[in-house]
């Protein structure tokens, strides 16, 4: 199974969004969740980034 969250354009809440998508990859035991964010800023890219990694 694979889940996925397109960001793009860039939404309010992301952190929130990004969460919810672990939870249900969790839940539903997903193999793969996939976080497109499309043709969005570096910015966007390393605010992902910086949320999956702290």
């Amino acid at each position: 199974m694979k889940l996925k969250l397109n960001v793009y354009p860039a939404i309010q809440g992301m952190e929130e969004k990004i969460s919810g998508v672990i939870q249900e990859t969790l839940k539903n035991r997903a193999k793969i969740v996939e976080i497109a964010y499309g043709e969005a800023t570096d910015s966007v890219k390393k605010r992902i980034l910086n949320f999956l990694t702290s």
